[in-house]
């Protein structure tokens, strides 16, 4: 089956699990390469409508298309972010291909020395390559286009793109080499790459991130493994390499021009003044990218170990050594050469291994891991006859390994993951066999706790997440709520800590109006549970996935949104008389004013006004037309909508009531009609009404208390306040729906 095939096939296996959530999202995450494998490590994430790739290297034991991620399983036009965790082959060379031969338009990260030696690395890769293989990749011209679109930053430092927060830690495994921190809307993705952490002679170890982390993608190169102490490794190393000079053979240590090989030279360096026996016999590092990469390792002292950046800094080079112009493998005499690439795939290295190979004098040690497939694995298995490039060569020197890798071995990985404790583990950069045995360990470890997978190439974990979303809150409305807090501190005699760290919503829905301050506050019941809150009234704004909460006033300043007011005129038909509507406005509303227009204009056409709360209300007599019109906002578009509906209900559908108003509705109400008016109400609220002849005078009798109203002053008189109370509001009650709006006088 072709490989291509085989990786489509592989696509549409899909490695899943799911954790209860709240939210419907979920994280996809689908190894290009380094799943269940070592070598072109390329790790594709895809969440909430964000996609990143992590490194985009090639398989150190496969040539030209083959030696590629599998790329055509994505669309890299959609891809929004690349980033790079440090310079080796198998993580960075697969990236002017992609950058160069794909639609990819996003942009590329990597730390500073990252980038410097990138260079260097890809121009030699470039030269090797073109020796090797037939089939290019890229050119130098491919590279060269590459720089300008590469992007730094350093440690700690935090990036974001379009939504997408990163920041980068050291890993401790070469120079500048960095794992990737990234959120999505509150999932927080750890992206190890090759780390170690083991401090060395050159390097501090890999950070641990504090913060809780969603899901930790983690390289498993060494399984289940453990790695020799440190000491002891040395001395094995020191002796063996010490074995085969005095035999007055050649040494060949094959290495990756940059990385293990500055501590191999530490070591030896450090061997040679101890023992004047070997003094004289030269150690070479082999090839002008090493020397251009030295001075890039000089520029960049902050990042080494404290003992070697003192060195440095005092005017001692520990990185001294002997001038590769003076290397003559026609000598016969003994040597030390530390020669690229380290799993003798091309190169120096390789000529060198063929060459010296059949001399049971010389030896050849190695001190990094091997891929499948590759010269150096063979080799490490022994064979007595061994084909390179068509040529039979005897193997008859020594053979030893000793691993210097700066791979964290089982010990480091699974405390980095005590301490870590992540709730999902994806392993990469693995053998399928070691990757298997780590995964059985951890999930006999953490039993349910935390979930262990390990997906091959092209196999997708789909991760169901909870989105720990928080909303900042900034400005005055910040400075206020600190000030809330301090004052319910004072009030409750209760420790607050941490007042000026983000502040987390209990609610994830985006009107939450609940803020959990995150205070160490002792709870005796659920009474002072809720007195532990304050509440913040605020504008919640949501950009990309950043949450902030600010004060109205302040959108301007802290936001590139705009304030603005939207201004709402709606016109509704009104074919009844305006006394209806003061009739109806009056029944269902307070606070009603109303003005009659007396001087018209070409701006002030309309009869009447009425102001209902915020919404003003025209009537235009002559057009039987009512204009509403209101600034936007909860309260008033609520009051608009009742009032609407009110105004259509009383057009189409009147009801009884309406209807017989109607009828006693005219421009004017006589004095008799009012008083007919006010004598049936009394008679409906009272045991005992009755009217003098003149029609001056209701005489009220209620529960053997008695009132009477004067009809032309409409002044109560009574023996009792609450009685004399009702009246009055009785009078008032009809005065507002009686008292007509004279248009005549307008």
């Amino acid at each position: 089956m072709d490989v291509r095939q085989f990786g489509q096939q592989l696509t549409r296996q899909i490695q899943s699990h799911q954790i209860l959530t709240q939210s419907g999202d979920f994280l996809e995450i689908t190894p290009l390469g380094a799943g269940c494998e070592v070598g072109r490590s390329c790790i594709y994430l895809e969440c909430k409508g964000s996609k990143i790739m992590l490194d985009c290297g090639l398989h150190p034991g496969k040539d030209g298309v083959q030696a590629l991620p599998y790329f055509d399983i994505i669309n890299p036009k959609e891809l929004d972010l690349i980033l790079i965790t440090h310079f080796h082959v198998d993580h960075c060379a697969g990236l002017p291909y992609f950058l160069e031969k794909t639609e990819f338009k996003g942009k590329v990260y990597m730390t500073h020395p990252t980038k410097s030696i990138y260079n260097y690395v890809m121009q030699d890769f470039v030269k090797v390559s073109n020796i090797a293989i037939d089939e290019k990749l890229f050119d130098e011209n491919d590279l060269k286009n590459t720089l300008d679109k590469i992007y730094m930053l350093d440690y700690h430092q935090e990036v974001e793109e379009k939504g997408i927060k990163f920041s980068c830690y050291r890993a401790g495994h070469v120079l500048g080499a960095s794992m990737f921190l990234i959120e999505i809307d509150g999932v927080k993705i750890l992206y190890t790459g090759d780390y170690s952490r083991e401090e060395d002679r050159h390097l501090k170890p890999a950070e641990l991130p504090n913060c809780e982390v969603d899901v930790l993608i983690v390289e498993s190169t060494y399984g289940v493994q453990i790695h020799e102490q440190r000491d002891k490794r040395e001395e094995r190393f020191t002796k063996l390499v010490h074995e085969i000079v005095k035999r007055g053979g050649k040494c060949l240590l094959p290495v990756f021009a940059l990385g293990r090989a500055q501590e191999l030279l530490l070591i030896l360096n450090e061997h040679w003044q101890k023992n004047p026996d070997i003094s004289k016999v030269p150690i070479y590092y082999s090839g002008s990218l090493a020397q251009k990469s030295l001075t890039v390792f000089q520029t960049y002292r902050n990042m080494m170990g404290d003992q070697l950046r003192m060195e440095l800094e005092s005017g001692n080079n520990p990185f001294k050594f002997e001038p590769i112009s003076n290397f003559n493998d026609e000598s016969d005499l003994p040597l030390v050469i530390m020669a690229s690439p380290g799993m003798l795939q091309n190169g120096q290295s390789r000529d060198l291994f063929v060459k010296w190979s059949p001399d049971p004098k010389n030896g050849i040690v190695f001190t990094g891991y091997s891929v499948e497939g590759t010269l150096a694995k063979n080799v490490m298995n022994r064979p007595k006859v061994l084909t390179v490039n068509d040529v039979t060569v005897e193997l008859k020197l020594s053979v030893e390994y000793i691993s210097f890798s700066a791979h964290a071995d089982y010990q480091h990985t699974s405390e980095y993951i005590k301490q870590l404790q992540p709730p999902n583990i994806v392993l990469v950069h693995g053998d399928a066999n070691e990757m298997k045995k780590l995964q059985n360990d951890l999930q006999s470890r953490y039993k349910e706790k935390i979930k262990v997978l390990t997906p091959k190439n092209c196999q997708q974990v789909r991760l169901k997440l909870i989105s720990k979303k928080s909303a900042k809150i900034i400005g005055q409305l910040a400075r206020q709520t600190v000030q809330n807090l301090q004052n319910l501190n004072q009030s409750s005699n209760l420790a607050l800590t941490q007042i000026d760290r983000p502040l987390s919503i209990q609610n994830q829905d985006s009107d939450a109006q609940m803020i959990d301050t995150s205070t160490a506050l002792t709870q005796q019941n659920q009474d002072q549970q809720d007195s532990n809150y304050v509440t913040i009234d605020g504008i919640f704004i949501k950009q990309d996935f950043d949450h902030l909460i600010l004060d109205e006033s302040e959108i301007d300043k802290y936001t590139t949104l705009t304030k603005s007011t939207l201004k709402q005129t709606l016109f509704i038909p009104f074919k009844y008389d305006i006394q209806v509507l003061n009739y109806y406005l009056h029944s269902y509303y307070s606070n009603i004013e109303a003005e009659v227009n007396k001087f018209k204009s070409e701006d002030k056409k309309y009869d009447v006004r009425f102001r209902v709360e915020d919404i003003q209300l025209l009537y235009f007599q002559r057009a039987q037309m009512l204009q509403m019109d209101w600034i936007t906002s909860p309260k008033s578009d609520l009051i608009a909508d009742s009032l609407s509906l009110l105004i259509l209900q009383v057009n189409e559908k009147p009801t009884p009531q309406l209807l017989n108003l109607m009828d006693q509705v005219g421009d004017e109400r006589s004095y008799h009609e009012f008083v007919q008016k006010l004598f049936m109400i009394m008679k409906h609220h009272f045991d005992q009404v009755e009217i003098d002849q003149e029609m001056t005078n209701i005489i009220i009798v209620h529960s053997e208390k008695q009132a009477m109203i004067q009809l032309s002053t409409r002044e109560v008189q009574a023996d009792d306040e609450n009685l004399k109370e009702a009246i009055i509001l009785l009078i008032k009650n009809l005065e507002e729906v009686h008292a007509p709006i004279n248009l005549h006088r307008i």
